[in-house]
């Protein structure tokens, strides 16, 4: 099938989560982003994970944790090829945290629960970072071209945003389904933004 090749090294802000758009508020910090997802409308029940098996899911977050415990130690997710690719992402429904991206990962086009392309890190008043959550990303017009069905993780559809912001302003159109493993979402696992996490540092 018809495959693109896509230098993904040149898009520093691929993981500002390709569902999101610019919002008009704006922080003083240069590194706080604040965005606002599109269909913010929709309640968070018709945003849970399709009908299927919970057994099933159970396991593949389980998978998601053992294979991502390490990664507590945000030096061990450098080691192992993370590096940053955001600032600290939030909006008015919540954030997301500073994303360590592996480029050869959404390169590669996998969607493996013990491989996720970016972490999702809370910054602590300590100095640290703290692992809150993982994301899957894949290119939208490659993985069509090369796919008939969109991409899911177990029985979880991903997000499809085909008319996201191109680089420099956002990672161009994909799909992406961010995973909360390791702080809860009282909006839901996959939800993309977690009331729970702040970009102002917190107690640890």
């Amino acid at each position: 099938m018809k495959t693109k090749n896509i230098n993904l090294h040149h898009l520093p802000l691929w993981v500002l989560s390709a569902m999101l758009i610019l919002a008009g508020c704006s922080r003083e910090s240069i590194n706080d982003f604040d965005y606002v997802a599109p269909g913010t409308d929709q309640s968070a029940e018709n945003l849970k994970s399709a009908p299927g098996s919970k057994a099933k899911e159970n396991r593949i977050l389980a998978q998601i944790r053992r294979a991502t415990v390490k990664y507590h130690d945000i030096e061990v997710a450098i080691a192992d090829g993370y590096e940053f690719g955001s600032g600290c992402v939030s909006s008015p429904l919540g954030g997301m945290g500073y994303h360590m991206i592996r480029f050869d990962l959404v390169e590669s086009m996998t969607i493996d629960p013990d491989q996720p392309q970016v972490l999702l890190y809370e910054p602590m008043k300590n100095g640290k970072m703290k692992l809150v959550g993982v994301e899957f990303l894949v290119n939208y017009h490659q993985w069509n071209d090369e796919y008939n069905d969109p991409p899911m993780l177990g029985d979880q559809h991903f997000d499809a945003v085909p008319d996201a912001p191109s680089p420099p302003h956002g990672p161009g159109p994909s799909y992406q389904l961010h995973v909360w493993v390791w702080k809860g979402n009282p909006l839901g696992m996959y939800f993309p933004f977690n009331p729970n996490v702040s970009c102002f540092a917190v107690e640890e």
